[in-house]
């Protein structure tokens, strides 16, 4: 396997097919989702520190095979899943091999369907097996707005293909979910296939208001509405 890995993409070998093509429409995919994310608010970086160390100590953990980043809707967990998928890039030799998914990509309906919606010609779990990097990243965003039951099983099959319970397989998953639906989430992540206690939740917070005070001094009309109560919480939350 390693010299299949090691000839593959130089030479044609008629045993095992050439998956990058099914490799750069992944990235593509996630590509287009991550740029509709913006990282700032009104054109400032918000502090994200501690949350982003928590997230790269846990995922440096070989017990860790996978992480909820949970939250209130708007506090920013997708913002902080994709600073953090960001800073993993890596060498050349090592980049691509991180991608992001929403729950729209997963709404297809049957396999069929959701490969074709895919625009794959291998099936994932051929793909997924053979990256060639020791750690490899998944971010599944919005994992609560996953509504039926036919966009679960499509995450049964990624999770399928991911085989987190292999102790020395490559990936790792992300998953961001609001809280009040995370219970539900969590019992379907490991219906799919997450092993039990290995998934660690990240508890996320809407940013405190002086984490806000670069952003209320380019804005000065901000200001007063941070005196009203009613409006504090909703000013916080970065979208």
């Amino acid at each position: 396997a390693a010299l299949v890995k090691a000839l593959s993409g130089q030479h044609d070998l008629n045993a095992y097919a050439d998956h990058r093509a099914d490799w750069d429409q992944l990235r593509r995919i996630s590509r287009a989702l991550i740029d509709e994310i913006p990282v700032d608010l009104a054109g400032h970086h918000l502090p994200r520190g501690a949350e982003l160390a928590q997230i790269e100590e846990l995922l440096n953990s070989p017990e860790t095979r996978a992480i909820a980043v949970v939250g209130e809707s708007g506090c920013g967990k997708t913002v902080i899943a994709k600073r953090w998928l960001e800073t993993q890039a890596g060498p050349p030799e090592e980049a691509g091999w991180n991608l992001w998914w929403d729950s729209a990509t997963l709404d297809a309906h049957g396999k069929t369907a959701f490969d074709h919606a895919l625009g794959l010609t291998h099936p994932l779990p051929e793909l997924f097996s053979g990256v060639p990097v020791p750690l490899a990243y998944l971010v599944l965003d919005n994992a609560d707005r996953l509504l039926d039951q036919a966009a679960w099983e499509n995450v049964s099959r990624l999770l399928g293909a991911l085989d987190l319970g292999d102790e020395t397989g490559a990936w790792r998953l992300i998953v961001t979910c609001e809280t009040e639906c995370w219970e539900e989430v969590r019992t379907q992540l490991e219906a799919a296939g997450v092993p039990r206690g290995r998934c660690i939740r990240v508890e996320v917070s809407s940013p405190e208001p002086s984490a806000l005070s670069a952003v209320l001094a380019a804005h000065p009309a901000l200001p007063p509405l941070f005196e009203k109560p009613h409006l504090r919480d909703f000013l916080c939350r970065p979208k």
